[in-house]
């Protein structure tokens, strides 16, 4: 019983210490597994942290091979808003600002200029140092047939294929009236005795930028009056007047009464005509009185100095009373005197007086109309002579020829302008010749244009536009073309220095065979070693194939 009762208590603590062993053994094992499943994660972890690093590391210290980093540029015009009048010019400036790294040239341009409106800059094209600007004066000319209005304006700047805008309104005023002429007589009323003649002073002055020649003539003469000009056509410059001298001569039986003459001026091209009235008082032979005239109807005097003249009375049907000889002109800077101021002709002879003309030196040089009265006192016989004083600058009429752009950058395929303004000097107001010819050799490939003749009011300017046009196979270099202005004796140059330029480019190499050429305004980074970058790659492909063997052998040393 007792042996019996003992086995199952053996068998009981074997079964135990077995399943305990196993148990343990289990364990063990699972906790190999884990252990080796937290290894082996850990370690991958590791490695994507290494790798990522290494290649972090190479790709910020050695960029992709051949990147191109682009660069830019603005452009502004100042100021936005121009006010030029019509005939004159005005300036603005173009400014080009790099950003970044960019240093390039930068072509100028001016879109939407209306006619007869030109624009022309100090230099062109610019190039503004990398992180700063470059300027270029822009000049408008406007003509004088520009209508007055707002006219917008667009500046462009190009450097190969990047452009840039910016806008500018031009506002063009009026300068004046429009060019047109008068013609005035002054005094309006002569007397002549029947059998006699007077002489009058037909003024033609110009209006505005009027400068054309005006044929004069007369209209409702009566039967036995003649009527001369002398001279019978006048040409009248720009802001400027000329007399003409016109006779009356009567003959002994026109009847004695006042008459009603017209006298015209016609425009050479016959698009302007004006009259101005002048009544002759036509007396009986037996009715004293008299008449007056003068040596020279129109006398030139220079600032600063004195001229003479003479005046004659002549008496008409047995006049002999005194004549009192005065003027009622009022210019500041002119005097007038008489010597003697009071004359008493005898019947039938007549008597003269010395006229004296004293033209200070700060009276401004143009043409002055001098009335010179003659009178016998209270209610007594009236006429009125007109004499023109043409005043003169005291130093010689002359002009200025000067270039906006004395130096132009022309790649081949483009052009380039320069304004030539022609400045009076001393009242000069006469017609400039223009003409260009080369100093050095001429270039190949290159036509040039300029506009001429140009006329400038007196003491204002005037301007024409030189136009260099260049081929895309035109020569290259640097040349001379010299402008060359002339009036009568008067001669004046100019020179421009042209420089003519192929089309830029930049040329980059990406790797030891391979070179690409941009023309774009771009910069590139420079070549780099890049056996850091394979090294780096290297070992981390070692380190991976080491970590893979080690993993192996722990593997199979585990089972």
């Amino acid at each position: 019983m007792d042996k019996l009762r003992r086995r199952p208590r053996t068998l009981d603590c074997n079964l135990f210490r077995d399943r305990s062993l196993r148990i343990q053994e289990e364990i063990a094992f699972e906790s190999k597994l884990v252990c080796g499943f937290r290894m082996q994660v850990r370690g991958s972890v590791v490695l994507v942290l290494l790798v990522t690093s290494l290649f972090a590391t190479v790709l910020s210290q050695n960029p992709v091979r051949g990147q191109v980093v682009m660069s830019e540029f603005s452009v502004s015009i100042s100021p936005s808003y121009l006010s030029v009048d019509q005939g004159s010019s005005g300036s603005a400036t173009a400014t080009v600002t790099s950003l970044g790294d960019f240093s390039s040239p930068v072509q100028l341009d001016i879109m939407g200029l209306p006619s007869d409106v030109s624009a022309s800059f100090s230099s062109n094209p610019v190039t503004p140092p990398a992180g700063a600007s470059a300027s270029s004066e822009v000049y408008f000319a406007v003509g004088t047939s520009v209508p007055a209005g707002s006219y917008p304006l667009t500046l462009t700047a190009t450097a190969a294929e990047s452009s840039q805008q910016d806008s500018l309104t031009l506002t063009v005023t009026s300068s004046g009236p429009p060019p047109d002429f008068e013609i005035s007589v002054l005094p309006n009323s002569y007397s002549v005795p029947q059998g006699g003649s007077v002489e009058a002073n037909v003024q033609v002055t110009s209006i505005g930028s009027f400068s054309s020649t005006v044929s004069l003539s007369s209209n409702g003469v009566p039967s036995g009056v003649d009527v001369v000009f002398s001279p019978s056509e006048v040409f009248v410059s720009s802001g400027a007047s000329t007399v003409s001298t016109v006779t009356f001569t009567v003959n002994a039986n026109v009847p004695a009464e006042s008459y009603d003459l017209s006298l015209t001026g016609t425009s050479s091209d016959g698009g302007q005509t004006h009259s101005c009235t002048l009544e002759v008082i036509v007396t009986t032979s037996s009715s004293p009185d008299f008449v007056i005239s003068l040596t020279s109807p129109s006398i030139n005097i220079q600032q600063g100095t004195v001229g003479t003249n003479t005046l004659t009375i002549n008496p008409v049907g047995g006049f002999f009373s005194t004549v009192y000889l005065s003027t009622n002109m009022i210019f500041p800077g002119i005097s007038i005197t008489f010597s003697p101021n009071q004359i008493t002709p005898l019947p039938g002879a007549s008597l003269t007086s010395r006229v004296s003309i004293n033209v200070g030196s700060t009276v401004r040089a143009g043409t002055y109309s001098i009335p010179l009265l003659a009178t016998t006192g209270s209610g007594g016989l009236s006429h009125i002579y007109t004499l023109t004083l043409i005043v003169t600058s005291s130093s010689f009429p002359d002009f200025t020829l000067t270039a906006s752009s004395p130096a132009l950058y022309i790649p081949q395929g483009s052009s380039g302008i320069s304004t030539f303004t022609i400045s009076s000097l001393s009242g000069f107001s006469s017609s400039v010749q223009l003409s260009a010819s080369w100093l050095t050799s001429a270039p190949q490939g290159v036509t040039f244009t300029l506009p001429t003749p140009v006329t400038p009011l007196p003491n204002q300017s005037a301007s024409s536009i030189l136009t260099i046009t260049t081929q895309p196979t035109s020569s290259t270099g640097t040349f001379v073309l010299r402008v060359t202005s002339s009036s009568g004796s008067l001669i004046h140059t100019a020179d421009v220095n042209v420089q003519i330029s192929g089309t830029s480019s930049t040329t980059t190499t990406m790797n030891p065979t391979t070179t690409v050429t941009s023309t774009t305004m771009v910069t590139t980074q420079a070549t780099r070693d890049y056996t850091p970058a394979y090294a780096g790659i290297a070992l981390v492909v070692i380190v991976l194939l080491g970590m893979g063997v080690f993993m192996l052998r722990r593997k199979r040393t585990t089972n």
